[in-house]
């Protein structure tokens, strides 16, 4: 974890876009406290999956924590006919169940 006054959440859907973020934060030496995902571009389950996966190709270590899997009021839209099925741009056979979401609530 940072030992900055001002601690970094991302909030992520799981797509493309947000995983090339956090590859560009994390070079730029600025990796996140912890991360949240949600539905968005993908499914919940899969939006978690592809952070951790994106983690793991980094060799970094983040709190990863699964947030809402739907909308509150409006109906799920997905962005699969932009990102593709996997949010990642359909990456042909690969799998990432490297690592797990955290299972507690982490204080700041």
């Amino acid at each position: 974890m940072s030992s900055s006054k001002n601690r970094l959440i991302l909030d992520t859907d799981g797509g493309v876009d947000d995983a090339q973020a956090l590859l560009m934060l994390i070079a730029n030496g600025r990796t996140p406290d912890a991360i949240t995902t949600v539905f968005g571009n993908v499914g919940l389950d899969l939006a978690t999956q592809n952070i951790l996966a994106t983690l793991a190709v980094a060799k970094v270590g983040v709190a990863v924590h699964a947030g809402a899997g739907r909308p509150l009021t409006q109906p799920v839209i997905d962005a699969k006919y932009i990102h593709g099925d996997d949010g990642l741009g359909a990456r042909q056979g690969l799998t990432w169940s490297l690592m797990s979401p955290a299972k507690t609530p982490m204080a700041f």
